[in-house]
């Protein structure tokens, strides 16, 4: 039996849909974060900054920034990964087409002890954008 074929795992390790589609792209390049900050509209909210880019085209791509404000790499990184549970969260009623760049405030973590709190004060500034569907 070759490795291509077959075998218990198909000879391309596990896969699970669920796990690996992702309901939004990542803005990795600087220039689409320049583009942003450049050509988009800004929202803001008590807690997050949102920079819009509509590109018109199918796909929706979130950049994140977290400043050295927010603490040391863990405090950072923690922030980011509650973001991007956040987007996912809020991605089957969120509109394509747009470059997303959200920046979090100094206040974004306090007071929301919850993490629901944190996912509408996201959707409140999402919202105000125009990015958010009505359910």
């Amino acid at each position: 039996m070759s490795s291509g074929e077959g075998g218990p795992r198909g000879g391309r390790g596990l896969r699970c849909e669920r796990l690996l589609s992702k309901p939004f792209d990542r803005l990795s390049q600087s220039r689409d974060f320049q583009r942003a900050y450049r050509f988009g509209r800004r929202y803001s909210g008590d807690s997050f900054l949102v920079y819009v880019l509509d590109r018109g085209g199918a796909g929706l791509r979130v950049g994140i920034v977290v400043g050295h404000r927010h603490g040391g790499a863990v405090e950072r990184n923690r922030l980011r990964r509650r973001i991007r549970e956040a987007v996912r969260r809020l991605a089957p009623f969120l509109k394509e087409g747009a470059d997303v760049v959200i920046i979090p405030r100094a206040g974004a973590i306090e007071g929301k002890e919850r993490f629901s709190d944190f996912v509408s004060s996201l959707a409140e500034v999402l919202s105000q954008a125009g990015l958010l569907m009505e359910a």
